[in-house]
């Protein structure tokens, strides 16, 4: 018998300003999390437009991110307790985070996800 995945997806997006608009009424803790060239986009939305919500900053996801850099993130979202993430920067920020958030919300190390150890059994931190 053939295994299937379901992946449920729900997209949205708005400018800047507007990003509060996407996350529950507060109190929420939002950790952004960020490449090195987008930390200052970051402080920009944490100071103007997230004001009313605990915001915590992680920045400088490498470009081409390792399983020790994913692991790295994976616990600071642990430590973090976020409610929600947002991602700012190209496709290894943004992957690293959708990573993050599953297995912050799961036990066991990431070599056991990626060789079928272990499986997803609960969803993620929404980013």
């Amino acid at each position: 018998m053939g295994q299937r995945f379901y992946n449920p997806t729900d997209i949205r997006w708005c400018p800047w300003h507007q990003v509060g608009e996407l996350l529950p009424p507060p109190p929420v803790k939002v950790l952004v999390i960020t490449g090195k060239s987008s930390e200052h986009r970051a402080e920009e939305m944490a100071n103007q437009w997230l004001s009313d919500y605990e915001v915590e900053s992680l920045s400088g996801v490498p470009s081409d991110p390792t399983v020790a850099s994913v692991s790295e993130v994976t616990e600071r979202v642990k430590s973090a307790a976020a409610d929600w993430i947002i991602a700012i920067g190209g496709g290894s920020v943004l992957d690293t985070a959708k990573a993050a958030a599953v297995l912050a919300n799961h036990e066991g190390e990431i070599s056991g996800f990626l060789n079928g150890e272990h499986r997803i059994r609960h969803p993620g931190v929404p980013v």
